[in-house]
This record gives C-alpha cells, structure tokens and sequence, in this order.
C-alpha cells in the first residue's frame, strides 16, 4: 500500500472530518437550540463522544445566512459552518475544523489491505477522536489474521476537514 490520500467525511451515515447535513430548524425564526442539538447528536452518533455546540443566539431568518459554531467533541475543539437552504429555517452544515476519528480510519485500512494483499487484518489505531490538524501524524498497527508478522501504517492529517495520507511504515 503506498502513500493514498483519502477524505473521511460525516455525511449523512457519518464518516469523519467535514459534515453535511441537512435539517429543519425553522418557524418564525431560526431555532438555534434545535440545530445545536441536531449538530450534538450527529456528532456523538459518529465518536461516541459527548458533543456540544454553541452557535450565536440570534441569527436572521434567511437563505444562504452563514453562521459558525464552536463545536467540542469530549474536549476537542472544533468549527461547524451552518447554512440556511431557504427561509424557512432549513439547514445544511459541514464541519470546516473537525475530527478524524479512528474507527472510520481502521475500516478504510482493512478494506484497502483486505483489496491489494488478499488479507484480512485487525487495525488499531489508538486514540478513538483526533482534531483534524494538518501535518499531524499518528500510527496504526496492522495485524493480520495469518503469521504474518504486524505492520505499522504512519497516517499524516492533510486538511482540517479529515483528509489524510497513509504510508507503510518499513
């Protein structure tokens, strides 16, 4: 396996990294609480960590308003973009800084080892929730299910939406 880049995004099923997402948050005005919650829910649903988000309390019922939210998941910082479709309090929002969590890395690396060697491989990765930092690396430690002997794999996070770059360590 060479170096690939790969983008993991939440969307919808829930990858990792940048988000979108769609929902109804509307009335006469824009319900904050509800797409802050909405956001939270999506947000613990892919980490299995508690997430909180907090957006600014009055924001203009309107198509294509734009707000940014803080976003923590545990202790991890993060930004969410929220985006109006209509004006009618329908949304779509992404995470512009987000997360790269582990599970999600995992399966993309079983499959593509499973795919160019013909093996099946347990993946641990360490650490369940990373902030997406870019040129941050970490390593996973690939096992495979025959006496083949473990192999690392060094991850490097490209982008702050989750992109990253996986290598075999020699």
């Amino acid at each position: 396996m060479g170096t690939t880049t790969r983008y993991l995004y939440i969307v919808g099923a829930m990858l990792v990294g940048g988000c979108t997402f769609e929902a109804s948050c509307g009335g006469k005005k824009l319900d904050v609480d509800k797409g802050e919650k909405l956001i939270a829910d999506k947000l613990k649903e892919a980490t299995g960590l508690e997430a909180t988000v907090t957006c600014p309390d009055k924001v203009k019922l309107a198509k294509d308003v734009v707000t940014e939210c803080d976003v923590k998941v545990g202790t991890l910082p993060g930004r969410a973009k929220v985006t109006q479709t209509d004006d009618e309090g329908n949304v779509r929002w992404e995470l512009v800084e987000g997360y790269v969590i582990s599970a999600k890395v995992e399966e993309l690396l079983r499959g593509e080892l499973r795919k160019t060697t013909g093996v099946e491989v347990a993946i641990d990765c360490g650490e369940r929730v990373r902030v997406s930092e870019p040129g941050k690396t970490f390593r996973c430690k690939a096992t495979p299910a025959s006496d083949v002997p473990p192999a690392e794999i060094e991850i490097t996070i490209t982008d702050k939406q989750g992109g990253i770059n996986s290598k075999m360590v020699p």
